[in-house]
């Protein structure tokens, strides 16, 4: 006859340890909504500082049914390090869902303001401007700001979302 183990029947089972929930960290603003708003998060104060929308000059002018918009941002860098800035890299910009490119030509309009591109020291502030060419009748202009691209920072990404009013 052979010989049934029935120990494990009666043992009780090991309690193994639960882990510890951490407590809910509240979620950071990620998003700007209005001109004058200022997002920081652990290496870059950002600020929206203007929405312009200019008409052009004899030379360079939006085509047919379109305005020219362009976006002033200040970006600050608050850590100890260098970073990169690049708007063509860091910047993807959405009119009404729809993905759309920087317009070159409406940068030429303004030489006083560059556009969001360079070294940017730490402590130190860049400005620029973002410059599209939207339809008159937009609605919404999103632009996500991603802080990985370049900066290899794990600050993650700002939404700035623009309504035409």
């Amino acid at each position: 006859m052979a010989k049934v183990d029935d120990t494990a029947a009666t043992e009780k089972p090991v309690e193994t340890e639960k882990p510890t929930s951490k407590p809910t960290e509240e979620p950071k603003e990620t998003m700007i909504t209005e001109v004058g708003q200022t997002i920081t998060t652990k290496n870059f104060k950002l600020t929206v500082e203007s929405l312009d929308k200019p008409k052009g000059n004899d030379y360079v002018k939006p085509s047919e049914g379109n305005e020219f918009v362009e976006i002033g941002i200040i970006l600050e860098n608050i850590s100890s390090k260098d970073y990169m800035v690049s708007s063509m890299l860091m910047f993807n910009a959405y009119q009404d869902s729809f993905s759309i490119n920087e317009d070159l030509m409406a940068h030429t309009l303004d030489s006083q303001i560059g556009t969001m591109d360079g070294a940017l020291a730490a402590g130190k502030k860049i400005r620029g401007k973002l410059a599209y060419q939207l339809p008159k009748d937009w609605k919404e202009l999103e632009i996500n700001t991603d802080f990985t691209v370049l900066s290899f920072s794990s600050d993650g990404e700002i939404k700035i979302v623009l309504q035409n009013k």
